[in-house]
C-alpha cells in the first residue's frame, strides 16, 4: 500500500497533494511479486469494479481479464438486481463467454467483483470453479456501496 502524508503550518494554506497515476509496469509486478506473473480477473456491471481492477493493474503490472457473462445482465438497475437475486437464490452458475489464456502461467490472481445481495455475484463462482487455483496466491477484492464488504471478501476466499 502506498501512503502519502501532508503537513502544513499556520503560515501555509493546506493544499491536498494530487496522486500521480501509475503506469502499468511502473513499480509494478516484479517489485511487489518477485517476478511472479499477475492476473487481475474481475466482473463489473456498472464500471466501478473495472476502474478498481485498472488501478490494481497500474500498481502490479498484471494482466486484466474481464469476466463477461454469455447473457449480459440488464443495463437498468432494478431489473439487474432482480436477476442477481434470482441467481443467488437458485445458486446459479451463469456462463462466461471468454476464458483466460495461459492460465497455468499465472502465480498471483486478483479476483474481484461488486457486492450483490450481500455476497459476490454468482458469475464469480462460475469463474472460480472453472480453473485450478492450486499453487496460486489469490487476492480477493470487492467494490460496494455500503455494507457486506467483509462477507463478500470471505465468499471469494471460500470459492
Amino acid at each position: 500500500m502506498l501512503l502519502a502524508f501532508t503537513s502544513c503550518s499556520a503560515s501555509e494554506p493546506e493544499v491536498p497533494e494530487q496522486p500521480q497515476p501509475v503506469q502499468p509496469g511502473e513499480g509494478g509486478g516484479s517489485d511487489y511479486f518477485s517476478g511472479k506473473k499477475v492476473l487481475i480477473a474481475y466482473f463489473s456491471w456498472g464500471g466501478t469494479t473495472r476502474r478498481m481492477a485498472q488501478q490494481v493493474q497500474a500498481i502490479t503490472g498484471g494482466d486484466l481479464f474481464e469476466i463477461e457473462p454469455v447473457n449480459p445482465y440488464p443495463t437498468s438497475y432494478t431489473p439487474c438486481t432482480e436477476v442477481a437475486l434470482e441467481e443467488r437464490d437458485s445458486n446459479a452458475r451463469p456462463a462466461i463467454k471468454n476464458s483466460v489464456a495461459n492460465w497455468d502461467e499465472y502465480d498471483v490472481v486478483f479476483l474481484g467483483g461488486p457486492v450483490w445481495w450481500h455476497t459476490a455475484p454468482m458469475i464469480l463462482h462460475t469463474f472460480a470453479e472453472s480453473y485450478d487455483f492450486e499453487g496460486k496466491t489469490v487476492v480477493p477484492f470487492t467494490t460496494y456501496a455500503s455494507t457486506y464488504r467483509d462477507e463478500t471478501l470471505q465468499a471469494i476466499v471460500d470459492m
